[in-house]
């Protein structure tokens, strides 16, 4: 634009940048004089200005993974200021994308990651395992407890009878993050030997709980199984009578014993009663209690509670309005008699699969509840109070059979219940995964399997945020009946 003009006459100049500037102002014998462009005015004299340009900034984006090596980003680089950046988050085989974070602050979940460059940035993408795996042997394997370890790895618990003594064997094994298994164990002699319940012990070994007729007093009996850190045996011990004695749940104690719970046909007052067993931490008796009528009772779930008590989640054919009724029992610190519960209406059958406390005091229980008489199981939980009270009732039932074998409370606030279901899914019996508020309404529900049959008997959060569930599958893996463990992202996704 600039020339000889007429007096009068509109002059416009217009400053295009060369590669990496940007026009910043006009000046005239070193003073500014506009910052428009295209720049216009009215010749009136001879003038002389100069274009003033700047470099462009640039900006560098750097991008980090994290748990290490679990994925890739693309788009990381130097931008010059006002230009768009696209990040792109690739998972690693066995992970998913979670959210983008910076400064230890959550700023997206959604992947790819486009903005505008005004800044240097350091972003991170968060990725989280996600896999389900199968593993066993020629024989049958099924899973009924899984735990996150402290170092990270997984520690599940069930049995066998693909490589064993005799009949099945209780089944303990470690997994990594990833699922890919670092040892397995077998305890049990020539009869059938089983866990149900696993936990990781304050000195970083296990303890296990099932039941055993290999050895005993008789018939089956309840079986205490000690390791240390690595699955090698520490000691074992068997509970109960000349008849019949089952454990399925056990939890260490304050005192670094151990407190099992199941049933017992050996005493009591009836066919089968809760039979809760306290021992010290070398797995010697301290105390043996039954509780029940001239029916049937059972415990599947123990948990030492905030005073030192112990509650108990099970099933009653004594008390109660129904055939079977869910029964939740409240002891003191030595096992004496403090409340119990009956839930149940007639002729409909409920039984209680598992209790925890939660953070208020109260207590969460999952079970079943067949309102039809026809084996076509409705899910539910129940939320009480500290005295076993109700507070709030979530069912969950669809067109078919959908049972509700465990839940944890979640950081949230809310609750995780996992089970199986054949209402909906891939076939048969699916894997079940429901998160729920603190109101016990569904947020979300998953199901996990093939075209055969699975089950999840045991569930936890895990420190990423996601979940572990543990049972078995027929879809995939050796033979029949295999090992099934499914890690999820926050939202169950696989």
């Amino acid at each position: 634009g600039a020339g000889t003009y007429e007096e009068g006459s509109q002059v416009t100049l217009t400053a295009t940048p060369s590669p990496g500037f940007r026009f910043l102002r006009w000046e005239e014998v070193g003073q500014e004089v506009s910052k428009d462009n295209p720049m216009t005015f009215t010749a009136e004299r001879n003038r002389s200005l100069t274009a003033v340009f700047e470099s462009m900034p640039t900006y560098t984006i750097s991008c980090s993974v994290s748990p290490v090596e679990s994925g890739t980003v693309e788009g990381a680089g130097s931008y010059e200021e006002g230009s768009q950046v696209t990040l792109t988050a690739t998972p690693s085989p066995g992970f998913r994308f979670l959210r983008w974070e910076e400064g230890g602050q959550e700023v997206s979940t959604e992947n790819p990651c486009i903005f505008t460059a005004t800044s240097d940035r350091e972003l991170v993408a968060c990725f989280v395992h996600a896999w389900q795996k199968a593993f066993g042997g020629t024989g049958e394997e099924r899973l009924y407890s899984v735990q996150q370890t402290s170092d990270g790895d997984y520690i599940m618990a069930g049995y066998t009878n693909s490589s064993t003594k005799g009949g099945y064997d209780a089944y303990l094994a470690k997994a990594d993050p990833s699922g890919n298994i670092i040892w397995e164990r077998t305890f049990g002699m020539e009869g059938d030997d089983r866990a149900h319940s696993v936990q990781q012990t304050l000195d970083g070994g296990y303890i296990l709980a099932g039941y055993t007729n290999s050895f005993g007093a008789g018939g089956y009996d309840a079986y205490l199984v000690k390791t240390d850190d690595s699955g090698k045996l520490d000691w074992e011990k068997t509970f109960g009578e000349k008849k019949n004695d089952y454990a399925y749940s056990v939890r260490q104690t304050a005192d670094k014993g151990y407190i099992l719970a199941g049933y017992t046909n050996s005493f009591g007052s009836g066919d089968n009663n809760v039979y809760l067993v306290k021992t010290d931490d070398s797995g010697k008796l301290d105390w043996e209690k039954t509780f029940g009528g001239t029916g049937e009772e059972a415990a599947y779930s123990v948990q030492q509670t905030s005073d030192e008590g112990y509650i108990l989640a099970g099933y009653t054919t004594s008390f109660g309005a129904g055939s079977y009724d869910a029964y939740l029992l409240k002891t003191d610190s030595s096992g004496n008699f403090q409340w119990d519960k009956v839930f149940g209406l007639d002729y409909y059958v409920e039984i209680n699969h598992f209790v925890r406390q939660t953070m208020d005091g109260g207590y969460i229980v999952a079970g079943i509840m067949d309102i039809t008489d026809m084996g076509l199981n409705d899910a539910y939980l129940v939320k009480t109070d500290s005295s076993g009270n109700p507070q709030g009732q979530g069912i969950f039932n669809f067109s078919a059979d959908d049972v509700a074998a465990t839940v944890q409370q979640t950081v949230d606030g809310g609750y995780i219940m996992a089970g199986y279901t054949n209402s909906f899914g891939a076939g048969g019996y699916d894997a079940y995964l429901v998160k729920t508020d603190s109101y016990l309404n569904s947020q979300w529900h998953k199901t996990f399997g093939g075209a055969g049959e699975e089950a999840a008997y045991s569930v936890q959060q895990t420190t990423d945020g996601g979940y572990i569930l543990a049972g078995y599958t027929t879809s995939s893996g050796a033979a029949g009946y295999d090992a099934y463990l499914v890690k999820t992202d926050p939202l169950g996704n696989i």
